[in-house]
């Protein structure tokens, strides 16, 4: 007697079982990771000029060209990633955050280039208030792709460090905060913080590579 003949829709999975990142934008992660990597690497070049300077006070005026590429780059990652392909793929509301956010850095990084915007009161203000949304806007988009589940595993929360970390020297620096630590506490806080901030944006683009190549296998 035969085997009874097993029908074809048998062997094709539930849509439910499909896995959650199924569709997610390999190109978009690698090339998003490729672009917080060299954002990483030239932060700590700028680190490390920041400390020449204090004996050469001329290498300051490169300071800010290393901040606005680093931006850019760090802007144009997370633009990436915020597609419907992106980390945040189930998340309608986390991709808008984290364009949000990409935009609103960009935004602070050219007005913070330009000394005239910054010397005037009104100026200072705007640059202050769209930092405040951008890492708040970062933060929301990275707490929504880690819950939404779109990329599996660490490449789906690893902006969350990124993100605190922006957020906690967005408010020692633009805050009160910042003048009851002291002098010495804050300059050892500023060394720190963008030590984590390298560390952390490091983490963020290796995560993302890895993510995308193994989706590409």
């Amino acid at each position: 007697m035969s085997d009874p003949v097993t029908p074809p829709s048998a062997h094709v999975p539930p849509p439910a079982a499909a896995s959650a990142s199924a569709g997610i934008d390999r190109r978009a992660l690698v090339v998003a990771g490729a672009l917080v990597g060299l954002a990483a690497l030239v932060t700590a070049a700028r680190f490390l000029i920041g400390l020449a300077a204090l004996s050469t006070t001329s290498l300051y005026a490169v300071l800010p060209v290393f901040a606005l590429i680093a931006t850019l780059a760090t802007s144009a990652g997370l633009w990436l990633v915020s597609g419907r392909g992106g980390i945040c793929a189930t998340s309608p509301a986390g991709r808008v955050a984290l364009r949000i956010a990409a935009v609103t850095q960009v935004l602070v990084a050219v007005l913070a280039f330009i000394p005239a915007v910054l010397a005037a009161g009104p100026g200072s203000l705007v640059v202050l208030l769209l930092s405040v949304v951008s890492v708040v806007a970062a933060l929301v988009g990275a707490v929504l792709a880690a819950r939404s589940g779109s990329v599996r595993g660490v490449a789906g929360w690893v902006l969350l460090p990124w993100t605190v970390v922006a957020l906690v020297r967005t408010v020692v620096f633009s805050t009160p905060v910042g003048f009851a630590l002291g002098a010495s506490s804050i300059t050892a806080f500023a060394y720190g913080g963008q030590v984590l901030s390298i560390v952390t944006l490091l983490l963020v683009a290796v995560a993302w590579l890895v993510a995308g190549l193994r989706t590409a296998r």
